[in-house]
């Protein structure tokens, strides 16, 4: 079985683009047996549940601004990390929908190629860091490695 992780959305209903995505996504695989989804949404509340057939944990974001979004990729991609290590997951797919993570994106990178997965990150989202520098880094190069 493949087990592809998905961070970025809001919920898997009719919110937006990467929501709607998700739901059409879960919808048609719902019923394959070869492909297990594990979709992280921002929610009010810590909590894991099935949709779709799709293991979906919800993150909860405290009120910090600007800064919700970062948390939300930071704690979504640990949640990842953690789940694939003790469910002992074989060749993970983490597929990134909006990338705000900027610096902590090498270490979750590292991580997870140590964990033998790949990950993606969507070439529609916000996929360009600032470095060190003040230039623009290709973040979809960063993960490629």
């Amino acid at each position: 079985m493949k087990h592809v992780f998905i961070v970025g959305a809001q919920n898997c209903g009719a919110y937006g683009g990467y929501e709607t995505f998700l739901y059409k996504l879960t919808e048609y695989h719902q019923n394959n047996k070869k492909i297990k989804y594990h979709i992280a949404w921002k929610g009010a509340e810590n909590k894991e549940f099935e949709y779709h057939n799709a293991h979906c944990f919800q993150i909860k974001v405290p009120n910090i601004g600007p800064a919700q979004a970062i948390y939300y990729d930071v704690v979504a991609l640990n949640f990842c990390v953690k789940y694939i290590k003790k469910n002992k997951i074989k060749n993970p797919i983490i597929y990134i929908l909006a990338c705000r993570i900027g610096p902590f994106a090498v270490h979750f990178q590292k991580e997870i190629h140590k964990l033998r997965g790949k990950v993606y990150v969507n070439p529609d989202g916000a996929c360009e860091i600032i470095g060190t520098t003040g230039k623009k880094l290709d973040f979809s190069r960063l993960l490629a490695a």
